[in-house]
Order: structure tokens, then C-alpha cells, then sequence
């Protein structure tokens, strides 16, 4: 096969192998994405309207909610004026915990 010729004992220890660095790196897959799926929040990165990077303000913004700062004030802070940027995290809707639950993986814990 390919040009390479394998006897028994060889080609055994190839494909179990190549099984178990599969099952390693699925292993490793599962556990890593969906532990950073289960408390990441989808949000767009960038203002829909103007571009402006917005993405790694959510987490300020939501400290901002717990610490019991009005939604107005908190956008302030963060220095968010275009009423285009505004909108943008004000409406964001949560969906990634809807949709953790049509994932059997996360389901199971």
C-alpha cells in the first residue's frame, strides 16, 4: 500500500498507534472545548455598524452589571459612545447556554 510494505507485526503496531494518539487528541478535544464553551459567551467581536472592537469589553461590562452599576453608567465606562456600540452589547442575547443543552457531551456531567 503506497508504495510501502509493511509485515504483520509493524503494521499492528502502526494502526494501534495511530488509535491511540485518535483517542489522546479526542480525549483532549472534548475536555478542552467544551470546558471553555461552558462559561465563554458568544459575542461579536466587532460593532455590526462603525467596527469597533467591542468583544473583550463583555466581561468588564458584566462585572460592571454585578457590582450594581446601571447599564447606562457601565457603557459610559467603558468609554462606549456611538449609540451603534451600545446597541450592540446591550441587546446581546445569551444563547450558548441553550444550546449546551442539545450537546450530549456537556449533558452527561
Amino acid at each position: 500500500m503506497y508504495g510501502v510494505e509493511f509485515d504483520s507485526v509493524s503494521s499492528v503496531l502502526f494502526l494501534a498507534d495511530l488509535a491511540l494518539r485518535s483517542t489522546l487528541l479526542i480525549t483532549f478535544a472534548k475536555r478542552h472545548f467544551i470546558n471553555s464553551l461552558e462559561f465563554k459567551m458568544i459575542i461579536p467581536v466587532r460593532c455590526f455598524s462603525c467596527g469597533k472592537v467591542i468583544g473583550n469589553l463583555w466581561d468588564s461590562y458584566l462585572e460592571l452589571l454585578a457590582a450594581g452599576v446601571d447599564e447606562g453608567d457601565a457603557l459610559d465606562r467603558l468609554q462606549l459612545k456611538r449609540y451603534c456600540c451600545r446597541r450592540m452589547v446591550l441587546t446581546h442575547v445569551d444563547l450558548i447556554e441553550k444550546l449546551l443543552m442539545y450537546n450530549p457531551l456537556s449533558r452527561d456531567r
